[in-house]
């Protein structure tokens, strides 16, 4: 526990942490707001969780297509959310931004190749 909050304090405390966190979201939600409908985000916009991004592709082929690209390039555990079902992405608070943006790069890349 020392270790954890030692880490939370680094990281700017409480509020840092809300603010880190923010800003992985809104990184991810961007893309997926404006795919043109390519991705689409599946809870409400009042509703997003900024730990658990669920989502879909345009079609259940374009997911499962993504799922093994995903994969392929060293991406774990984005399939489905037990709930909601087709994809989640994880980004609780010791992911860095820098992974978050490396996932939608390779979204946005994704997204280009298969229109």
């Amino acid at each position: 526990m020392n270790l954890v909050l030692k880490w939370i304090v680094k990281h700017g405390g409480l509020q840092g942490m809300a603010v880190r966190n923010r800003e992985k979201a809104e990184l991810i939600y961007h893309l997926l707001d404006n795919s043109g409908g390519f991705y689409r985000g599946l809870a409400h916009d009042d509703s997003r969780s900024m730990m658990n991004i669920t989502f879909g592709a345009s079609s259940l082929k374009l997911e499962n297509k993504l799922l093994e690209e995903l994969g392929q390039e060293g991406f774990m555990d984005l399939k489905g959310h037990r709930d909601a079902g087709h994809l989640r992405a994880s980004i609780y608070n010791a992911v860095p931004y820098e992974h978050c943006k490396v996932l939608a790069d390779f979204l946005a890349d994704f997204q280009k190749r298969n229109e």
